[in-house]
This record gives structure tokens, C-alpha cells and sequence, in this order.
């Protein structure tokens, strides 16, 4: 099977952040193996949502979603098709988004009033509920999106205060199951050669050394795809 690192880092991700023979991960192995791809293809598709610096900001997105999806499914296939929702059927997906924001674009709105150009912004819906529990990369492209307003609104803010306001809709208020959900995204991003990685402070984060990282992620990948 032929994968790029990107694919086969993500996949590693999966398979390091959870316990070994993991029933959801080891059991049907080709979808997780699909799952890690559609990841790769909303990360690829989508570079306006990934608002970090350096040559490595893909990884690091990528570990963010793998993290958040461990977090708010467990990479359960229920959880991923919406046979099983949270907080009240409102919340969907493999990553938990809310409705109706989980079915919606964030939109620029032009209008010219009293010959002045004012823009504004307003959420609008795009998706129907269907199309995002059936498409892994839909759902994390929309997570992506989530995660990025909440860098953007949070410029004051650390990592720790991006995850408070995707878990709780509040960055200012970090709570403990949102840093909780921090500190398993610093020991993912470390277990996956990444430095920089900083709950509190915005940091660079990048690859120590990429080469090595490589054999590493293959080493990891080959057992799971032949064990």
C-alpha cells in the first residue's frame, strides 16, 4: 500500500494514542486506514484553517484531530455515522462538533450602505446532517474550521485556550477536561517527534528530525497494517 508521510503520520497518530489492541482501531483496520486518509484530505484541502507557522503546521493539525477525535469518540464507528450523539443529539461525529455550527460555513457578508462598504460575517448552513456523518473528511474539515475561529478569536490566548473554546464554546475559561484534552495533545505531538508543543505558550512546532520521525512512523504503520 502506498501512503504519504502525511497519511502514515496520522495513522501512527491513531495508533499511538490509544491502548494497544484497542477494540475500535484494531478490529476493522481498513477504516481506520480510510479514516487517516479523509483527515489527510481536509488537512490538504483546506490550508485556510490551519493557522499555525512553520514548514510542519500540517502535522500539527493533524495531531490536534487525531487528539480531539480520541477525546470526543473514540474512534467509534457509532459515534463517527451519528448513530450515537452527545449532548442532547446536538453534538455529531467522530469529533463532536455542535449544531447547527457543525452544519454551517462562518461567511464574509459585503454590503454597501450609505455609499460605505461594511463587511460582517454570519454563520450559514452548508451541509445537511447526512452528508457530514457520512464523510469523515466533511466532518473534519468542519472541525478544522471550529478549532481555527477559536485561534483567531483567541489572540491573546495558548493552545490550552483553543481547545477550552472547540470543547466549551468559551477560550477564556479553560476548564479541566479541555486542558486535559491539551496535555493529551502535547504527549501525542511529543510521542510523534514534534517539538515545540506548549499547552501555555505559542511556540514553533516542528519536526526534531523529520528523517528519523519517518522510519519511526513506517516502523509503526508496517506492524499495524501486518500484525
Amino acid at each position: 500500500m502506498i501512503m504519504t508521510f502525511l497519511h502514515k503520520f496520522i495513522l501512527a497518530s491513531i495508533i499511538l494514542i490509544v491502548p494497544n489492541d484497542y477494540k475500535p482501531v484494531y478490529s476493522n483496520k481498513q477504516r481506520i486506514i480510510d479514516f487517516s486518509k479523509d483527515i489527510e484530505a481536509s488537512i490538504e484541502n483546506n490550508p485556510q484553517y490551519i493557522l499555525f507557522d512553520g514548514n510542519d503546521k500540517k502535522f500539527v493539525m493533524a495531531t490536534i484531530l487525531v487528539a480531539i477525535a480520541w477525546r470526543e469518540s473514540g474512534f467509534r464507528q457509532d459515534i463517527q455515522t451519528c448513530v450515537v450523539k452527545g449532548d442532547n443529539n446536538r453534538s455529531i461525529t467522530s469529533f463532536q462538533i455542535m449544531k447547527p455550527w457543525a452544519l454551517s460555513k462562518k461567511v464574509e457578508i459585503i454590503r454597501n450602505i450609505n455609499n460605505e462598504k461594511i463587511i460582517y460575517y454570519k454563520w450559514k448552513k452548508h451541509f445537511s446532517e447526512s452528508e457530514l456523518c457520512n464523510s469523515v473528511e466533511l466532518a473534519s474539515e468542519q472541525a478544522m474550521q471550529m478549532f481555527s475561529l477559536n485561534q483567531s478569536l483567541c489572540t491573546y490566548g495558548a493552545p490550552r485556550n483553543y481547545f477550552a473554546g472547540y470543547g466549551s464554546g468559551n477560550c477564556k475559561n479553560p476548564l479541566k477536561v479541555t486542558d486535559n484534552l491539551c496535555y493529551m495533545w502535547y504527549n501525542l505531538s511529543k510521542k510523534t517527534g514534534l517539538e515545540g508543543a506548549n499547552c501555555y505558550k505559542n511556540k514553533e512546532i516542528k519536526f526534531v528530525n523529520k528523517e528519523k520521525t519517518n522510519e519511526k512512523i513506517s516502523k509503526i504503520v508496517n506492524s499495524y497494517l501486518n500484525g
